[in-house]
């Protein structure tokens, strides 16, 4: 039950990050006023929060934290700290903490480090890449 859990948990990941390459430059949304960058950037922070608490749950039912060290982790961990603490240390703390270009900053970090952890080979990287430039037109 566990084993077959955690191998749907690592397809769902493979598939919705494959799903969102494709689907963010085709994503319109017309409940807005703003056709383009809203709509895309709720689509991203959203799906970065899915694809964390997915990446969190198939930690837990593996029993270990497993991170893959990268080159660029700590500089995009130190960048995610300075747009924090930036946001913490504004004049208008309300401002920076409702500005959504904070959030899709952090979703992308975040995106980074679920990609970088979740994939298993460099094939998901060349189907990753081809579907992104097939969407992309």
């Amino acid at each position: 039950m566990k084993l077959t859990l955690l191998r749907y948990i690592k397809t769902a990941i493979s598939v919705y990050f494959v799903a969102l390459a494709f689907v963010t430059p085709l994503f319109f949304g017309t409940w807005t006023s703003e056709l383009f960058d809203f709509n895309k950037t709720v689509l991203i922070v959203f799906s970065a929060a899915v694809l964390l608490i997915l990446w969190l749950s198939r930690m837990t039912l593996e029993g270990h934290i497993r991170f893959r060290k990268t080159g660029l982790d700590i500089p995009l961990l130190i960048l995610m700290l300075v747009l924090i603490a930036s946001a913490f240390f504004s004049l208008n703390r309300l401002l920076s903490f409702t500005n959504l270009e904070l959030y899709l900053w952090l979703a992308a970090i975040f995106l980074y480090f679920v990609y970088t952890n979740n994939r298993d080979t460099t094939i998901d990287t060349d189907k990753f890449v081809l579907i992104s430039l097939k969407a992309a037109g």
